[in-house]
């Protein structure tokens, strides 16, 4: 990813993000922790639910740091309703992994392109710099926790029909 140029564009992102966070806190999530039965799968799929809604609060609390000059518009994402009927809880698990990698490497771009920016510039106060980017670490760290334990418990499977 290039530099970020605007407060704008990187407050659009991090709406992109706030959009993807909040799809782990609809009904697909916890029909998902309703049909799985293993209580390792219910465990680790609540701690996703719970730290997705932390870092909804994280993103927010980003987008309130930006000096963006106009609210930014954009179309929204298309919710994500995933269907969990019938499915194993390896794949219900890869399912999921799939959307934290998402994530994942939307922060990680973030990441990479405030290092090429000036950061001070795309803040309201220069004095933000060290706790955005501190919280930018915390969401990429997090979330390569989530991704390593998707694919740790889902694995690579394939559905046989």
């Amino acid at each position: 990813m290039s530099e970020i140029r605007s407060g704008n564009e990187l407050a659009s992102l991090l709406i992109r993000a706030n959009e993807i966070e909040s799809a782990f806190e609809n009904l697909s999530e916890w029909d998902a922790y309703v049909d799985v039965k293993g209580e390792e799968f219910r465990e680790i799929l609540f701690s996703l639910i719970s730290e997705s809604q932390k870092h909804k609060g994280i993103v927010n609390s980003m987008i309130s740091m930006v000096n963006a000059g106009q609210d930014p518009t954009l179309v929204p994402l298309t919710p994500v309703r995933l269907d969990f009927r019938n499915k194993h809880e390896l794949e219900i698990m890869n399912q999921i992994g799939r959307y934290e990698r998402l994530a994942f490497d939307l922060y990680s771009d973030i990441r990479e392109a405030i290092k090429k920016s000036d950061i001070k510039r795309l803040l309201h106060h220069e004095s933000d710099a060290e706790a955005f980017i501190s919280s930018l670490e915390k969401l990429v760290s997090d979330e390569r926790e989530h991704v390593d334990l998707a694919e740790k418990s889902g694995g690579r499977v394939s559905r046989i029909t």
